[in-house]
């Protein structure tokens, strides 16, 4: 504002910022930039970002950009510690060169508003992304020009202690991918650069079959972000049925999501055609079921009636000596194919059980005839070797009429007993038995050698008579 001395007026002067930018010389556009980040009237941000446009569109040198850039980020850090402070405060008292802004966030995209911290124009990320690069993409500019601009803001973003943009990191990520730069994307992603979010997890996911190791850095990720939902669909969608389940515990709410429930998992260990799998997946959803309710058995809106009629037929009858999982055709039956909560809840293991052994059944013993022969056929020379071999014989059938009244006597033939109680009765026969045959070879030498010894004194008695 000035006074005209001859009309004695009050004037006042406007700067026609618009004019100032066309008029200033193109080799000191980075003197401009810092010309108008101090202005607040006449829309200056709108002009700082066509200054920046062109630059970029001229392929300005990155160092004289990067100066650029780190002069507008101070001023975000700035703001952004402030802004920080007074919400702490609680205090939304404004002082002389405080900030006059409508918005409180760094990533708005509008140009009309004011944004001023202390005098100077804030500019954001995502101000920087639609109104420099992805204007300059449109423009014609290529993907592989644009990309080192990108990384070195990202780059000056990162060391002004600032918090990367979604929409920033997204637009590095879609150009790497485009340009099929994997190898570059996987260092970002070693050293941090990019950030972690579920869209970009996915994008990983979906690239595995061009890039194999994308499979792992999506994993990795949602595990970061604690992403167990969708981490375990993929892991059940891979036939990963194991590894999924070591993910959460029995009390988990996951297996309420869809996708997720109990029958998923039984129908993907039971298509990957491996018993032990299956029987692990089984006991561990009885032992959720029994943590949760009390009961190991399902209910009916679990709708895994077919998955317990196959663990039945597969893993409660001692007669089958194969596990072969093959699934029965609905057919209607009186009979409830839930196991009652009793029995299941006796065969709930306490932990989940982590791999399952089919028991090995010994031949069943040979009686009448065959008996008989088998005993001739293997019997030695000497008499008293058949009769020891008979003696055994004997033993062994005794010893297997003692083990099927064991088994009767305590229900372990029966459908519904557990399979580990029949393992370790088995076992525990078995050292008995060796035990027993053990004694009776010791038995037999002692008697050997006690035979050999007479034979040797008599030998010598009879020397001594006829000297």
């Amino acid at each position: 504002m000035f006074k005209s001395e001859n009309t004695n007026s009050l004037w006042t002067m406007n700067l026609d910022l618009k004019a100032i930018a066309h008029s200033w010389p193109s080799d000191k556009r980075q003197m401009l930039v810092h010309f108008l980040l101090k202005r607040h009237e006449g829309n200056p941000k709108q002009l700082l970002l066509a200054v920046l446009y062109d630059m970029l569109i001229d392929r300005t040198s990155l160092s004289s950009l990067s100066r650029l850039y780190g002069s507008l980020n101070a001023v975000c850090y700035e703001w952004q510690v402030y802004n920080a402070k007074r919400r702490k405060l609680g205090s939304d008292t404004k002082r002389d060169g405080s900030v006059t802004s409508s918005s409180s966030s760094l990533n708005s995209s509008s140009t009309n508003a004011l944004d001023t911290w202390r005098g100077y124009q804030i500019v954001s990320q995502d101000d920087i992304l639609h109104f420099v690069f992805e204007e300059a993409l449109r423009a014609g500019m290529t993907r592989a020009s644009i990309v080192p601009y990108v990384l070195e803001y990202v780059r000056n973003v990162t060391k002004n202690f600032l918090k990367l943009s979604e929409r920033m990191n997204m637009f590095l990520v879609e150009l790497l991918l485009k340009d099929k730069r994997y190898f570059e994307l996987h260092q970002f992603l070693q050293y941090h650069i990019l950030l972690d979010s579920k869209v970009f997890a996915q994008k990983l996911l979906e690239l595995q079959e061009e890039y194999q190791p994308a499979y792992q850095l999506s994993l990795d990720m949602w595990y970061r972000l604690g992403a167990f939902p969708e981490m375990m669909r993929v892991l059940v969608s891979k036939r990963q049925v194991m590894q999924a389940l070591q993910l959460v515990t029995h009390h988990s709410a996951v297996f309420r999501e869809e996708g997720l429930k109990p029958r998923d998992f039984l129908r993907a260990a039971l298509d990957m055609g491996r018993s032990s799998t299956f029987f692990t997946a089984f006991r561990f959803f009885q032992a959720r079921n029994q943590a949760l309710r009390g009961s190991a058995s399902f209910l009916p809106e679990d709708e895994c009636e077919e998955f317990v009629r196959v663990f039945e037929r597969n893993f409660r009858r001692t007669a089958e000596t194969s596990l072969e999982l093959k699934l029965d055709a609905p057919t209607p039956t009186a009979t409830s194919a839930v196991s009652s909560p009793a029995k299941e809840e006796a065969a709930a293991p306490s932990v989940m059980p982590t791999e399952h052994h089919s028991p090995t059944l010994k031949a069943p013993p040979i009686k009448g005839e065959a008996a008989a022969a088998t005993t001739a056929a293997v019997g030695g020379n000497s008499g008293g070797d058949q009769e020891y071999q008979q003696d055994s014989d004997a033993k062994e059938l005794a010893y297997h009429d003692e083990l099927e009244a064991a088994v009767e006597q305590k229900g372990l033939g029966q459908e519904g007993d557990d399979v580990h109680q029949e393992e370790q009765l088995i076992v525990a026969a078995t050292e008995e038995e060796e035990e027993k045959e053990e004694e009776e070879e010791k038995e037999k030498e002692h008697e050997g050698e006690e035979e050999t010894g007479n034979e040797v004194v008599s030998v010598d008695g009879e020397g001594k008579d006829s000297i």
